[in-house]
């Protein structure tokens, strides 16, 4: 992986780390507080202070720190101001998602805490949900082609639209200091477990122009590049860039590909279960609680294989 995909890599990984952990809290409180008998409006004052930062102002900095670093790659002195070659997601999306998400939360609550005021036993009555609550939360449609293809959490589809913005923003900039320069000769770097979309694009030589003597960047577009959690960026191709000798795009490495998002999807049931956990040592569910430990310990073995297989 390249300065620039790493770079994308860790400021999308600290994001959606920060992200789900809110999410994660956001439901052990919810439980808590359920048990506790607390009221709507306590619960309500809880919540909104911890969705109530915004991360537009990180997001400012990711791409400030992302331009940078094209810049320097793409060895331009003087860099202007980027042209919008490709539009970004308006950061009011990810807030609109975030307001919604805090009133989904609060009618939950006050659903449960109807009937839970009312049953002999809250803890009894409360664990029935636990298990379900994730599922009713992933309620973020993602629309394709005019119909809703899949549902995402808040997590998942906010963390999407930063790796989109980024990824965007690298492309701009690189398209712009392409012109200022009148270079159309550009390079979309290889990096390990692309996915296939991608894999088939990346570490070859492109034109930033039609009918050029290199392949026209736009086809690698049009087939698969540059979607929602692509994170290659192209470079102008310096005098002293060479192609790499690895490209990546064996069959070797798309199952390694395959491997790697199972070890990302077990770390995030993992912290689900951990969360679960917390929540059924509260509610007293000695047989859920053996029932987590049990899991996350299959899941702990399951890491450990997939790991190795890389």
């Amino acid at each position: 992986m390249n300065e620039v995909e790493k770079l994308i890599d860790d400021e999308v990984n600290e994001y959606r780390k920060s992200q789900e952990t809110k999410e994660n809290e956001t439901k052990e409180q919810l439980f808590t507080y359920l048990l506790a008998g607390y009221s709507l409006v306590k619960f309500k004052d809880w919540l909104e202070k911890k969705w109530d930062k915004s991360d537009r102002k990180k997001m400012k900095k990711s791409t400030a720190k992302l331009e940078k670093l094209v810049d320097e790659i793409n060895e331009v002195v003087e860099p202007g101001e980027t042209k919008d070659f490709f539009e970004l997601v308006d950061y009011k999306r990810i807030e609109d998602i975030t307001s919604d998400f805090v009133d989904d939360v609060l009618e939950y609550y006050q659903k449960r805490q109807k009937i839970a005021e009312k049953v002999p036993d809250k803890a009894e009555y409360l664990k029935e949900f636990v298990g379900t609550y994730d599922k009713y939360m992933a309620n973020v449609p993602y629309f394709r082609n005019g119909k809703v293809y899949s549902w995402h959490t808040l997590s998942d589809y906010t963390t999407m639209i930063y790796n989109t913005n980024l990824t965007r923003a690298g492309w701009n900039r690189t398209l712009t200091d392409a012109e200022k320069t009148d270079n159309t000769l550009l390079y979309i770097p290889a990096h390990p477990y692309a996915c296939p979309r991608c894999m088939e694009w990346q570490g070859k030589y492109y034109s930033s122009k039609k009918n050029d003597v290199y392949p026209y960047v736009g086809n690698a577009l049009d087939g698969g590049l540059g979607h929602p959690n692509c994170k290659h960026v192209p470079t102008i191709a310096q005098t002293s860039m060479q192609m790499q000798t690895n490209t990546y795009d064996s069959p070797e490495w798309a199952e390694k590909y395959k491997t790697q998002q199972k070890i990302m999807a077990v770390e995030r049931t993992k912290a689900k279960l951990r969360t679960d956990l917390s929540i059924y040592q509260k509610l007293g569910d000695q047989t859920q609680i053996d029932l987590c430990k049990a899991k996350i310990k299959k899941l702990n073995e399951k890491n450990r294989e997939l790991k190795a297989s890389l």
